[in-house]
């Protein structure tokens, strides 16, 4: 897997800026004009990789944004040519497949299947996860809540309909959960 290969291991990555410093990818955090784009990839063969981060207010938001706009730098700087040499994000937005696979990598990095398993099966007091379930996961990996539905649904623990479910009682709840 992904993870053996960068030797990460099987705990939560909080700190993807200083993973991509590490493996020598800018990270850049800047607020951007508008909220449907998550981030940007840029490759150039002067510069590197370079990943620019819509930054939102919410900081596992934009974790999962540097992991996300990371996962185009992995799966799509070969496709990159001197007249498009930057893919845009928008995260959860896009039901493209460049934006699905680099998801699916984000939630790999963020959230290991084996990690979020043995949690679950922890903290578990009922068969299907709960708000406070998806609230207490996302807390323990530093993600948002949208990341971690994802992940159950990509898990199994959740149906489609259930993660639309738990999804509007989590909007609904948000001020109150945040107090």
């Amino acid at each position: 897997s992904l993870r053996e290969i960068l030797g990460l291991g099987i705990e939560p990555m909080y700190d993807v800026r200083l993973f991509l410093d590490t493996i020598g990818i800018k990270a850049i955090k800047r607020k951007l004009n508008t909220a449907s784009l998550s981030g940007i990839y840029v490759y150039s063969p002067e510069y590197g990789h370079c990943v620019l981060v819509n930054r939102s207010g919410n900081r596992q938001m934009d974790r999962f944004s540097l992991a996300h706009t990371f996962g185009h730098a992995l799966l799509d700087w070969q496709s990159m040519n001197a007249d498009q040499n930057y893919c845009t994000c928008s995260n959860w937005l896009s039901d493209s497949l460049r934006e699905y696979r680099a998801n699916i990598l984000a939630l790999n990095l963020l959230m290991p299947k084996e990690t979020v398993e043995k949690v679950w099966l922890q903290m578990r007091t009922q068969e299907k996860p709960g708000m406070f379930d998806v609230i207490a996961i996302a807390r323990y990996f530093g993600v948002d809540n949208e990341s971690t539905l994802h992940r159950f649904l990509l898990l199994g623990l959740v149906t489609e309909k259930e993660k639309a479910s738990l999804q509007r009682e989590l909007e609904a709840s948000s001020n109150e959960i945040d107090d």
